[in-house]
């Protein structure tokens, strides 16, 4: 019986040319679409959003440079290698458990292989469960981070140098630009909404409200200790002083800003108001400075 499954299963791994394979090429787009956010995808994307709460985009992401490439690496890792691996697996546990018999001079009961086979899935369910919330985070967040890196690339155009993910100890500045407004270290707070009313963030300079809640994680605080991590990199590298400003975007919210008196430390905007913010802003650096500071983050990358 085992025989015969593991006989089917890489028939089906054969037959994904022809289109009628569970494994292969393409097979794995559910998974793909549903940390990008499809509304396409039925299964498992929407069950993995919460009751009243909805995504604050209203359109699914575009395609990314390269990431046909890395769907065809997932792919191809599970198209020519897991597959076969989980058969060999199996056949070594097979192997062991013949071994085990006749140590103890006699048969395995099926009722082993059913107490195993039941522990070891009702584990799988349990830890399935427990970072079901996790990957919807990680879904949400990373369909945010993309929509705001595709919004800040339009900055290319007015001489902006645009940077992503800069690795921290222990953390990463989602998004840093350089131009002739300055520099500006950007934290990106994807955020679910309520369907049944609209809902709005509230920041008074010092402290954000998320439909009048507090978030769990300060998000003040992370944007300015990613705004220190990229001052520290540019004035170890250039020998200079170099002013970072924090700004906290929120992509597909109203941020209410009224209660802000002069200029804060950190900005709280979305992303279309940070872009008129920035392309309003008056110029804090010359051509030669924006040159030497946005020649660092591509050094420190490259060193890493």
């Amino acid at each position: 019986m085992l025989v015969a499954t593991i006989v089917r299963l890489l028939r089906n791994n054969r037959d994904v040319k022809a289109g009628t394979g569970m494994i292969g090429p393409g097979r794995l787009s559910w998974l793909r679409d549903a940390f990008d956010g499809h509304d396409a995808v039925p299964y498992p994307a929407r069950t993995m959003r919460k009751p009243g709460k909805r995504s604050p985009f209203q359109r699914r992401s575009l395609p990314q440079a390269g990431e046909s490439l890395g769907q065809e690496a997932i792919d191809l890792f599970f198209d020519r290698f897991f597959i076969y691996f989980v058969c060999s697996l199996a056949l070594v546990v097979v192997g062991i458990c013949e071994l085990i018999a006749r140590w103890i001079g006699g048969p395995m009961s099926p009722w082993h292989w059913i107490i195993v086979g039941s522990v070891m899935g009702v584990l799988a369910l349990w830890r399935g469960y427990r970072i079901k919330p996790q990957l919807e985070r990680i879904r949400l967040g990373r369909q945010g981070e993309r929509e705001v890196g595709r919004m800040l690339e339009r900055l290319r155009r007015d001489g902006y140098d645009v940077f992503h993910d800069i690795p921290g100890n222990g953390f990463n500045v989602d998004h840093v630009i350089v131009g002739r407004g300055g520099v500006f270290a950007i934290e990106t707070k994807t955020v679910s909404k309520p369907t049944d009313h609209d809902a709005q963030i509230v920041y008074d300079g010092e402290r954000v409200l998320i439909d009048g809640f507090t978030p769990d994680r300060d998000p003040i605080k992370q944007s300015r200790a990613g705004a220190a991590h990229v001052a520290d990199i540019l004035n170890r590298m250039s020998g200079r002083n170099v002013e970072v400003r924090s700004v906290v975007l929120y992509p597909g919210w109203y941020v209410d800003s009224s209660k802000v008196r002069g200029e804060p430390q950190t900005w709280v905007l979305n992303g279309k108001a940070f872009l008129n913010w920035v392309g309003n802003a008056p110029p804090r650096l010359g051509p030669e400075d924006v040159a030497l500071y946005a020649d660092r983050p591509t050094v420190h990358l490259s060193s890493d």
